[in-house]
């Protein structure tokens, strides 16, 4: 079994360290400011981290919050630090997060110091053309780190990233002239895309709604004007947002979303005034999965859409029979609500 699957096992059901889930004890138990609790030998780490980074203090890898202040005014970590680290301690305390220096942490924990295109650094897996890639959930970023590691051993792709990549290629030999948008819900799903695109040497960027509007029209631009970069990345939620990229005209879309509205405002990125080529879009679903009661629950709440536009209705929420009958917890004949 490879140790990234051991992680995902063990993370289903964790009573241990947080960081690397190995049992605890009463001997090597630090409880940190936010009441989660990690070992000796992880808290060490996670302290010794700051002196590679720079960074101004200590955070809980699984909420973020900030547990301990280094004493050093330029970041990093002191001896001092380390002998008078108490999990009492009264210096704790809380900073915002403007203080991190407005640097951005990937995937892989790698800092990047502002957004400087193609900067001639040593890429980390999962990079970008611009050196950035989206956060995902702390313990997607474990998994990830844990992934990397094992190149021998690299991260499993799922049915959806390895079908995006076969038609991604696909679609480069038959029009290598073409751009390709693919839309994505979760950030560990983009961070995965991109190490299968980065393994294929087909340059790509992200964007996603993390980069502030100054780093999301650099990526724009790069998108647009660099021949080299084919694919685009890009949450679902801001390929809603009005955007107009005639650049490409081939899409992916791997979230299905119960509001269907989602995806066409997403499709319509590409089929826009302006636009001089065919438009190609595709959604990839997996048989027998959640997919297929997404793809039933969107056509009902579809049928909804045109009175509720000449009423002025406003469209409600999932109730919770529908989030039951969508993961498979109610009886198959049950139907999922539109009311």
């Amino acid at each position: 079994m490879t140790p990234h699957f051991e992680f995902v096992l063990k993370s289903q059901d964790n009573e241990g360290c947080i960081a690397c889930f190995k049992e605890l004890n009463t001997s090597n138990t630090k409880v940190l400011k936010c009441e989660h609790t990690v070992c000796q030998d992880c808290c060490d780490d996670i302290l010794n981290e700051g002196k590679v980074t720079g960074q101004r203090s200590a955070k809980c890898p699984e909420c973020g919050k900030v547990f301990w202040v280094f004493k050093s005014k330029t970041g990093g970590i002191l001896d001092e630090d380390l002998r008078n680290f108490e999990v009492d301690s009264s210096v704790l305390a809380e900073i915002n997060d403007e203080s991190d220096g407005g640097h951005i942490i990937t995937g892989t924990g790698q800092k990047i110091e502002g957004y400087v295109p193609n900067s001639g650094k040593r890429p980390c897996l999962g990079d970008d053309f611009n050196g950035f890639q989206p956060t995902s959930s702390s313990t997607a970023q474990k998994w990830l780190k844990l992934c990397d590691k094992t190149p021998d051993k690299p991260v499993m792709p799922s049915a959806k990233t390895t079908a995006a990549t076969k038609l991604i290629i696909d679609w480069q030999e038959a029009a290598p002239n073409d751009k390709i948008i693919v839309f994505v819900e979760w950030a560990i799903t983009a961070n995965v895309l991109g190490r299968m695109l980065q393994s294929k040497k087909i340059p790509f960027v992200y964007y996603f709604g993390e980069l502030d509007p100054k780093h999301r029209a650099k990526t724009l631009k790069a998108f647009e004007e660099n021949e080299s970069i084919k694919v685009m990345i890009m949450g679902i939620k801001c390929g809603n947002l009005g955007l107009n990229i005639t650049c490409a005209n081939r899409a992916i879309c791997l979230s299905l979303w119960y509001n269907y509205g989602n995806e066409e405002q997403a499709r319509g990125r590409t089929r826009r005034h302006g636009q001089k080529k065919e438009t190609y879009f595709v959604r990839i679903v997996v048989e027998n999965s959640v997919d297929d009661r997404m793809l039933k629950l969107q056509e009902k709440k579809r049928q909804d859409i045109e009175p509720a536009m000449l009423s002025g209705k406003l469209e409600k929420m999932l109730t919770e029979q529908d989030v039951r009958w969508l993961f498979g917890q109610t009886q198959a004949q049950d139907e999922p609500s539109t009311d």
